[in-house]
């Protein structure tokens, strides 16, 4: 299978060396749509804070606030670092993710 993959790949680089950029662009538009969902997300932790603020200032003796920045908190760093491995797995090996855009495009999932 290995073997397979590299020829699929000198292949489609000698015949047609546009598609392979063009593959090869597709990895970086991913880790730039994983860097907008950074971008979003971030927006969205910064609104529950601040709602979160909000909710304190209504209601002192309440645990609310807290419990509305706790679990927020958690979610974002999960999604944080959901985006964050997306990104540093596509910068370290673009050709392997290359090389997966190709597969899709020949087996037609």
């Amino acid at each position: 299978m290995d073997e397979t993959l590299k020829l699929l790949v000198e292949f489609v680089r000698t015949a047609s060396p546009v598609i392979w950029e063009a593959v090869y662009r597709q990895v970086y538009v991913q880790m730039f749509n994983n860097f907008m969902g950074i971008v979003f997300f971030s927006a969205v932790y910064i609104c529950l804070l601040k709602f979160a603020r909000w909710v304190g200032k209504e209601d002192e003796d309440s645990d609310d606030a807290t419990t509305i920045k706790v679990i927020g908190t958690l979610l974002y760093i999960l999604v944080l670092i959901m985006f964050i491995v997306g990104i540093v797995n596509r910068l370290l090996n673009p050709d392997y993710h290359a090389i997966k855009i190709l597969l899709r495009l020949f087996t037609l999932e």
